[in-house]
């Protein structure tokens, strides 16, 4: 029993590691938040899941605890999804109010015949922050040779 909650802890954190794909190429690209590694919400859902399940069965024993556990993997990712931190509400937010005309603008560049890195700079320039410095983040990593899912990303 204790090994096996002891694997479900390290396959937790192991997945709070975030992976790195081209180190070479994020590192010359600038994030705005360099503080701590961004946790995807999938992965914080997984490991909160993972980590009451254990918390179930080692409080509550085999038998009180596996149903309580079953529950807890049914309502801990659908909790999960819900909670948001006011700053990051906040911009997204900000996101949401400026992504219909920004998108306006970036077609109208990209039907004058703009390839899509300068459409991108173009963009981010004018609207200024926090949808041109993602935009301005995106043309960045195309001109760098990313492809578009490495610069989406």
């Amino acid at each position: 029993m204790i090994a096996i909650a002891a694997l479900l802890v390290s396959i937790s954190v192991f997945i709070f590691i975030p992976t790195r794909a081209e180190p070479r190429l994020l590192r010359l690209v600038d994030k705005p938040n360099k503080r701590r590694a961004q946790i995807t919400p999938r992965q914080f859902a997984f490991a909160a899941t993972v980590l009451v399940a254990i918390a179930c069965v080692i409080i509550f024993g085999v038998f009180p605890g596996a149903p309580l556990a079953v529950i807890g993997v049914v309502l801990v990712p659908r909790l999960t999804t819900r909670l948001e931190s006011g700053e990051a509400r906040r911009y997204r937010q900000q996101l949401e109010r400026q992504f219909p005309g920004s998108l306006d603008v970036l077609i109208s560049i990209l039907e004058s015949g703009a390839p899509p890195a300068e459409a991108l700079r173009a963009v981010g320039q004018a609207l200024g922050p926090p949808i041109g410095t993602e935009f301005d983040r995106v043309a960045r990593a195309l001109g760098l040779g990313a492809s578009t899912d490495q610069a989406w990303a």
